[in-house]
């Protein structure tokens, strides 16, 4: 598999989550300075986003800022936005949630995982969390979607599946125990998008890579009792939005 490789964020315009971005960018262009990136900023508005002058110093990190309609008007469900994904004009992907810090080069992660069609990191939370295997047996691990490499053909067809599978998901008779669970750990079923992700990653039309802990690290405990020195061995920490705040007081502290 060759082709353009390209990172992508996609984010809401609160000014909190733009601040995020323009951390984990700021890590990505130390790295990677000549890697094509493009934020996808999610308001729906027309012209130029320079007046912002967070937006601006995005524009200044990446070779695109490019607004999208949002696409969770109606569900208010934001990962809805994720169907966005299929135009970003890259042959591959390197897609990074906003709430991400990044400590080496993310081209050379998805240099590691070029020969899979998508390759993301086991959501080892949802495990914590009371997630059971016998909720989804037909999935080999719960996959977390915030930190992923993918190939064109994959983001297409996730883009198609994202538009209606999570909202099906609510109603499958099949998945009625695992509902139950993911509506006692939000109001809106939150993780429901990562279930419909791993439905389609592991439906036996794609090859699956997992990313390790090197590759990304997962929150396993609140920041104030992991190692920050572990989280800079990782190409990239994935926060949790949540928990960014802490956790870039502790990157501060040294």
């Amino acid at each position: 598999m060759g082709g353009s490789l390209g990172a992508v964020y996609l984010v809401d315009r609160d000014p909190r989550f733009l601040a995020m971005v323009r951390v984990s960018l700021a890590g990505l262009r130390t790295h990677d300075p000549d890697l094509p990136v493009v934020v996808q900023l999610v308001d729906g508005a027309g012209g130029r986003p320079h007046r912002d002058p967070v937006v601006a110093g995005l524009t200044a990190l990446a070779a695109e800022v490019r607004r999208v309609p949002p696409l969770h008007t109606h569900s208010g469900y934001f990962p809805d936005n994720k169907a966005h994904l299929t135009s970003t004009g890259f042959d591959r992907v390197v897609y990074l949630d906003a709430d991400t810090f990044v400590f080496g080069s993310v081209r050379a992660l998805a240099e590691r995982y070029r020969d899979y069609d998508v390759a993301a990191r086991p959501n080892d939370w949802v495990t914590r969390s009371g997630y059971r295997a016998a909720f989804a047996p037909d999935l080999l691990c719960l996959l977390n979607s915030g930190v992923l490499v993918a190939g064109a053909p994959f983001l297409d067809a996730w883009a198609d599946w994202a538009r209606t599978r999570p909202r099906a998901l609510l109603d499958d008779p099949a998945r009625r125990d695992l509902v139950r669970w993911m509506y006692a750990m939000s109001p809106k079923a939150y993780h429901r998008e990562e279930v419909a992700f791993s439905e389609l990653a592991w439906s036996g039309c794609w090859s699956v890579g997992i990313l390790a802990d090197a590759d990304c690290h997962l929150l396993e405990r609140y920041p104030d009792h992991e190692d920050p020195a572990h989280w800079r061995r990782s190409t990239v920490l994935h926060t949790y939005s949540r928990e960014w705040d802490a956790c870039a007081r502790r990157l501060a502290a040294g």
